[in-house]
C-alpha cells in the first residue's frame, strides 16, 4: 500500500511525502530519545516516558481468491508466506478483479483487446495477499510512550534508550502521536504510538471500496455508423445516463459481459445487445469494477415489437436485419383462445437440419405454396397414402423417369385423356388384356403391323396385305405374360409425442 506523510519543513506549507516503504525513512536525526522511569516538572530536554508494550493476536495467513472467465475451471487463489505461530488463523477473501493487471499481448482477442490488455496474474496476486497480510498484522506488536518531543510526526523513525527493556530498543516507526497541554501548564505532552521498523509496514486496510447496490440503466454504445459492437466474447459497451463525460462512443465504459438464457460449451442462447439498446446492468458483489448486463428493457425510442395492450396474449422472437433495418426473422407465438398460433418468418433462408426421425401431424388442412422450384430427393423409399382422393394438375410438361418396374393397380375405372398423341414403346412385349371386351378405335385409321404384313382400316375399306394370308387355316394364337402388379406397402401414420400426455 502507499502511505503519505507530511515531514517537518520548518517553513510556510507543508511536504507531502508518498512512500510504500517508511520503514526505511532515515532515522531521526540526533541521540535516541532517553527513557526516564519518573518524569517531574524538572525533568529537562529530550525524553521519552511510559512505554508500553502490547501484543494482539493477528492473523498469521492471508488469502484472497480471483475469477478469471477466460480460464474459469482454473482455481486462481493466491496464499500469503504464513506466519507462525498464527497461521492457523487465515483471513480468506473473494475479491473478483484482484489479480487483473494491465499489460501484455494481445493474443486471440484483437476485438476484446482494442483499448488495451488486461489479464488476470496469479504471481500479482501471491503479492498482493502478502502485502495485505502484513497489514492486517500492523498492531499485532504496537510500543506506546509518552514524549517531551516535540518533532514527532508519523512516519518519523527513531529509537529510545536506557530502558530496561531491550525489546524496545529498536528502530520503531511511529504511525500517530497527540498533543495535550492547556493554557496555564508550562508543559506540552506529547503521546504516540509506534511500530517496529524492522519489518514491512503496509497500513491496514480501512477504506472500504465504494460499493454499487441494486442495478441501473444504460444504453448501448459504440462506433458511429455502426449497429452492432462486441468483442469475441460477447461483450458490450455502454453509457449510463448520469455520465456527463462520455460521448456515447466505444469509450464511454469498459467492455461487459451479458447474461444470456443459455450459456454452455459451443452451445446455448446468443442474442447481442444492439446500439441504442437499453440494458440493466448489475455489479458483481456490488463492485464497479465488475459490471454486467443482466438484462433489456424497452423504452418509448426502442418500442415493443407488437403493439400493446392489443396483442397482450402474443409471444415471440423478432429480430431486424442489420445494418439497415427493413426486414427481419420472426418467431410469434399468439396465445388467444380459439386463435391461438404459431408463425415463423425467415427474412431470407431457411434451413433445417433433422439427424434422426421427423414426425408432422396437421389434423385439419395442410396447405403449402413454392413460388419457384422445389426439389426432392428421398434417398431410400418413399410411401403415401392418400385415403380419398388425389388431384394433381400439372400446367406445363411432366417427365418421369423410373429405372426398374412401375406397378399400378387401380380398383375400379382407369380413364386416359390424351390431348394430341400417345406413343407407347416396349422392349418385348405389350400385352392387353380384357375379362369382357377389348375395342379399339380410330376415327381415320387403325393399322396392326408385323413383320410378315399389316391390317389397314380406313376410311376407303380394310386393306390386308401379308405374304401368306391363311384364314381358318390352323396357325394358334399368340400368348401374353399377363399382368401381375405389386401392391405398395402402407405408409406409417405420422404420431408426434404430446409433452402434455
Amino acid at each position: 500500500g502507499i502511505c503519505f506523510t507530511f515531514p517537518n519543513d520548518n517553513a510556510a506549507g507543508s511536504i507531502v511525502t508518498f512512500s510504500d516503504q517508511l520503514q526505511t525513512n532515515p532515522p531521526r536525526p540526533g541521540a535516541p530519545l532517553s527513557y526516564v522511569d519518573n518524569r517531574s516538572s524538572n525533568t529537562a530536554g529530550e525524553y521519552v516516558t511510559d512505554i508500553r508494550l502490547t501484543r494482539e493476536v493477528r492473523s498469521g495467513a492471508y488469502t484472497l481468491r480471483d475469477y478469471d472467465f477466460r480460464a474459469p475451471a482454473f482455481e486462481l487463489f493466491a496464499h500469503s508466506p504464513k506466519r507462525s505461530p498464527e497461521e492457523r488463523f487465515e483471513q480468506y477473501h473473494y475479491l473478483p478483479g484482484a489479480t487483473l493487471v494491465e499489460g501484455g499481448k494481445a493474443g486471440s482477442t484483437p476485438a476484446a483487446d482494442d483499448r488495451g490488455v488486461a489479464r488476470h496474474n496469479q504471481k500479482y496476486g501471491l503479492d498482493r495477499a502478502e502485502r495485505a497480510l502484513h497489514g492486517s498484522r500492523v498492531g499485532r506488536e504496537t510500543v506506546h510512550f509518552v514524549t517531551g518531543s516535540i518533532d514527532i510526526w508519523p512516519g518519523m523513525v527513531l529509537s529510545f534508550d536506557h530502558h530496561p527493556h531491550a525489546d524496545v530498543a529498536q528502530k520503531l516507526l511511529v504511525l500517530g502521536f497527540t498533543i495535550e497541554g492547556n493554557v496555564e501548564g508550562k508543559e506540552w505532552t506529547i503521546s504516540g504510538h509506534a511500530v517496529f521498523a524492522k519489518r514491512p509496514y503496509r497500513p491496514p486496510l480501512r477504506t472500504e471500496k465504494p460499493r454499487i447496490f441494486g442495478v441501473q440503466t444504460a444504453t448501448v454504445v459504440g462506433p458511429r455508423g455502426q449497429e452492432i459492437h462486441t468483442d469475441e466474447f460477447g461483450r458490450v459497451r455502454v453509457q449510463f445516463p448520469w455520465d456527463r463525460e462520455g460521448r456515447a462512443d466505444e469509450k464511454s465504459s469498459c467492455w461487459m459481459r451479458v447474461s444470456q438464457g443459455w450459456a454452455g460449451t459451443g452451445f446455448g442462447m446468443m442474442n447481442v445487445p444492439r446500439i441504442g439498446q437499453e440494458v440493466l446492468v448489475g455489479f458483481l458483489t456490488g463492485d464497479p469494477d465488475q459490471p454486467i448486463v443482466v438484462g433489456r428493457v424497452f423504452n418509448a425510442v426502442e418500442q415493443v415489437p407488437y403493439k400493446l395492450p392489443d396483442n397482450k396474449t402474443v409471444s415471440g422472437w423478432k429480430t431486424n436485419t442489420t445494418p439497415g433495418g427493413g426486414g427481419y426473422n420472426e418467431i410469434k407465438l399468439e396465445d388467444k383462445a380459439g386463435k391461438e398460433l404459431f408463425y415463423v418468418q425467415a427474412q431470407r433462408n431457411y434451413d433445417e437440419l433433422i439427424k434422426n426421425d421427423e414426425t408432422q401431424r396437421t389434423l385439419a388442412n395442410h396447405r403449402k405454396t413454392v413460388v419457384q422450384n422445389q426439389d426432392l430427393i428421398v434417398k431410400q423409399t418413399k410411401k403415401e397414402l392418400i385415403n380419398i382422393d388425389d388431384h394433381l394438375h400439372v400446367e406445363g410438361n411432366r417427365m418421369q423417369h423410373i429405372d426398374k418396374t412401375t406397378s399400378l393397380t387401380v380398383g375400379v375405372d382407369q380413364h386416359e385423356s390424351i390431348g394430341r398423341n400417345h406413343a407407347l414403346e416396349a422392349g418385348q412385349e405389350v400385352h392387353i388384356k380384357a375379362g369382357a371386351h377389348v375395342i379399339v378405335e380410330a376415327g381415320a385409321r387403325l393399322t396392326i403391323r408385323g413383320p410378315g404384313g399389316f391390317v389397314d382400316i380406313h376410311s376407303g375399306g380394310v386393306d390386308i396385305v401379308g405374304k401368306v394370308v391363311n384364314i381358318n387355316s390352323g396357325g394358334s394364337a399368340g400368348k401374353g405374360s399377363g399382368a401381375s402388379p405389386k401392391l405398395p406397402a402402407d405408409a406409417q401414420e405420422a404420431q408426434p409425442q404430446d409433452s402434455s400426455s
